[in-house]
């Protein structure tokens, strides 16, 4: 059984900027790497049955997908600030009256 250890909260403020920098980015560049193993095994399963334009194809297609995943993906990070200060508005609004 999976035992969840104490949760530790990362200091922003204080401490080396760059090791806390690099600790934040760890999951997106394994991320990123995960996705250069999917594009190239695409590729490589895609070219058991395809010809060399297809592959093509297929490979270009994935930059112009990720552009929009990832605006998709600002876009949420941008409207949950959004919501979550007009969340703590409310709340503020609420205790003073």
């Amino acid at each position: 059984m999976l035992k969840l250890g104490k949760k530790s909260s990362v200091d922003l403020l204080s401490g080396d900027e760059g090791w806390v920098i690099f600790k934040f980015s760890v999951p997106i560049i394994l991320s990123y790497l995960l996705q250069q193993i999917y594009t190239i095994s695409d590729a490589a399963i895609c070219g058991q049955t395809l010809g060399v334009d297809d592959i093509a194809g297929v490979n270009d297609v994935f930059p112009i997908l990720f552009i929009f995943l990832q605006f998709a993906v600002g876009c949420t990070a941008g409207f949950s600030v959004i919501t979550s200060i007009a969340a703590g508005r409310s709340a503020v609004s609420c205790r003073s009256s």
